[in-house]
Order: structure tokens, then sequence, then C-alpha cells
């Protein structure tokens, strides 16, 4: 474990520290930025668990910090010093879960405060002359990326059944393909529970586990399991178009959006947890079919239609998806994809503009009304037919030689 990298990483930091450690109280950094600095990674969040109160961390703090009284109900503020900012929370234990919340009291026992949460390796805690509090075995299980519940898993899941969906999370950042088995078995036997949590929480955690490093294990354990019908309220029928995708990422270094990852699964039918307009709009997009006549084109040949049609970034999207379809048939393998790929970025990204108005159309003659937006629809097929580069003078010769505008008087 890197403890020196640790001890530089808490050096800005041990100011917010010293602030707190008098008055016969103690604060200690604790979760991600513990966690993660042992593995000698930087975390840009920066936890802080204290014995005091909320209202003496203001007073505390209040002269050298702004502080913002975010979760306070709960025993958490907020506060921006020097630029960083912090999550300081009072020591807590759980009075009460049902699943979803949990009523909590302050503690000044710092066993008791860790007892509450749910993995051994997010029970660290780190004091301001850089001495590791361990109550669990978190540091061993984090050296051997080993995802561990504190105490019983079924019971910890119970308390909160998000913690399934953050097990995987772990395991996809940390952990490796062999899970402690008696967690994983807790998983999947209360996976019920994952249909009491709100959408909001469980696409935060899907979108993290997605980002992570062991999907070939986690994503078909899902499938063969249920997990993702319970998530999305959607059936999954197939995998073969996310492994082709997940190839095709592996092979570009690089993550396709969320919204393709979750269509390559769910198809066309859109899992519940992509609430916002802008994902709506991405995965109607997703649903893009290539016209007939343009079927036959080269793949590069397709992005300027593409690029007619839709915004740049649904149009990268499409391109992802429709990569990983054609390779779960066996159309393309991973390295001609990829190919494909390359040669798309190297083109122009920039939309091509339709050069035709409807003021054109109405200096030829055609009338305004339905005429017009049937005669300017087939003039943009047209266009498009011809990979958008027809010009305007072209194309306005084009309207009166297919017969489009009333004929001009003698």
């Amino acid at each position: 474990m890197n403890a020196s990298f640790l001890k530089r990483l808490m050096a800005p930091h041990r100011p917010v520290l010293r602030a707190l450690n008098v008055e016969g109280g103690e604060a200690r950094f604790v979760g991600s930025f513990v966690r993660d600095g042992l593995l000698g990674h930087m975390s840009h969040d920066i936890d802080i668990a204290t014995t005091h109160t909320p209202e003496d961390v203001c007073l505390l703090l209040g002269p050298q910090a702004r502080i913002y009284k975010t979760g306070i109900k709960h025993g958490t503020i907020t506060a921006l010093w020097d630029e960083h900012t912090y999550e300081i929370t009072t020591l807590r234990r759980d009075v009460n879960t049902d699943g979803r919340h949990a009523d909590v009291a302050f503690t000044q026992q710092w066993e008791e405060d860790a007892a509450r949460r749910d993995f051994t390796f997010n029970a660290l805690y780190l004091d301001h002359e850089g001495h590791l509090y361990d109550y669990y075995g978190g540091q061993e299980d984090l050296a051997h990326k080993v995802v561990r519940f504190i105490g019983v898993p079924e019971r910890r899941i119970r308390e909160d059944y998000l913690r399934i969906l953050r097990f995987f999370r772990f395991a996809s950042r940390y952990g490796s393909s062999q899970f402690d088995e008696e967690g994983l078995s807790a998983c999947l036997a209360l996976k019920q529970g994952l249909t009491r949590l709100s959408q909001e929480r469980i696409k935060g955690e899907m979108e993290k586990i997605f980002a992570g490093s062991l999907l070939t294990h986690i994503v078909p354990l899902f499938y063969r399991h249920g997990l993702f019908p319970l998530l999305g309220r959607h059936e999954v029928k197939s995998i073969d178009v996310w492994q082709s995708l997940f190839s095709l990422e592996q092979k570009a270094s690089q993550r396709a959006p969320f919204e393709v990852q979750m269509h390559s699964l769910y198809g066309n039918n859109r899992p519940s947890f992509l609430l916002t307009r802008a994902e709506h709009t991405m995965y109607k997009a997703l649903g893009f079919v290539i016209p007939p006549w343009a079927q036959e084109k080269a793949w590069p040949a397709l992005w300027p239609l593409l690029l007619c049609d839709m915004p740049l970034d649904q149009a990268w999207a499409v391109v992802w998806l429709a990569l990983a379809a054609h390779m779960s048939v066996g159309k393309l393998g991973v390295d001609e994809a990829f190919h494909i790929l390359n040669a798309i970025a190297a083109l122009n990204q920039t939309p091509p503009v339709f050069p035709v108005t409807g003021h054109d159309l109405i200096k030829l003659g055609v009338a305004p009304g339905p005429a017009l937006g049937r005669v300017f629809q087939k003039t943009r097929d047209f266009w498009k037919k011809n990979d958008c580069e027809p010009s305007r003078d072209a194309l306005l010769t084009w309207l009166q030689n297919e017969g489009l505008t009333p004929p001009r008087p003698r």
C-alpha cells in the first residue's frame, strides 16, 4: 500500500483537520480519499469524519471556510477552504433502516461509525499525523482486491438495497473476477430489493459500474441472474451486441456513451433509469434506420448523412451502436470496426448545411403550404442521396429539371 503517497496527498488538507482537532474533538479523513490514496490514486472527493456536531464544525471552520449546510439534518456540512471542497460528517450510528433510508444518531465512538459503513475498505480512517485506523481489515482486502461487506452481508443489504449495486461497482473498479462468495450470494438472493430503489440512485451506480474494468464478468452475471429487468424494467434478450461493443471499446481504448451501452443491452426499450430529456433524445436517436438507398454506401460515406439528421454527439453514438450490431452478427471484425472509427474521426465533424431555403422555393413559384413542404423534403432527400454535396444552384436546377416547380412564363 502506498503510505508515502497518501501522506503527500493529505499535506495540503491538514489545516482543516487541525482546525477540528480542538476542544476535545477529533477529525479524520475517510472514504475514497483514504481508499484511493492507499492505491496511489488521487481522489477528488475529500470526506472527513469528526466527533464534533455539525453546529460545532460550522463554528470552528467559520472564520476560514465558506460553509454550506448541505445535509446538516444527517450530520453533514460542506466546507470550501482554499479552493478545496470537504464533506464533513459527524460520527453516526444507525438507529433504524428500511432498505432505502436510515435514521441515525450521533456518537463519539469511531468503531460505531465504522460499523455502519458498507465495505471494509470504506471504513479506513486517516488522522492528521498520517496514522491509519483499520477496524475491519479493509487495508488487506484492498490489497487483495476483495470487496467485503462489514458484518453479515444479508443484514447490511437489507439496510440499503443500493449496496447490491455498490458491491458490483466497487468490484468493477477495484476488485478481481473472484467475487467474495458470501457477499455475492447475498446480493443475488436479495436482488428483488433493487425494485425499491429510486431510478436516480440506480442510474448513478450503473454509470459507475459501466465505467469500470470488470464488465466482462459483471454483465454476463447480471444477465444470467435477471438483474437487468429489475433495474431497467425491461427484459434484456441478449448480450451479444454489448459484448461486441465492449470489444470495440477495448480496441479503441475509450468508452461509448452510456446510452449506447444501455441500448446494446435493452434495445429500443429504453431503461427506466434514463430519466432526462437529453437521455430520451439520445436513446431515440439510437433507433436511427439507414434508408434503403444508403445501405450499400461505405461506412465513411454515411457520416454526412448522419450529420444531416442529428447533432454530432448523437451521430457518434449511432456509429458506435451500428458497428457493434454488425460485429455481433459477423458482418465486421473488431479490427475492421476500429479502422472505420478512425476513418470517420478523420472526416469533417461539422454538420453540412442544406443550402436551399423555403424562400428559394417560393421565388421559383412553389406556393406556400403543404406543397412547399413536400418539395422542400424531396430536394433535401436528393441532396442527402448525393452525399450532401450539391450546391444551391445545382439543387435549384435539379428542381426545375424534375418538374417540381411551376414552369417559368415565356
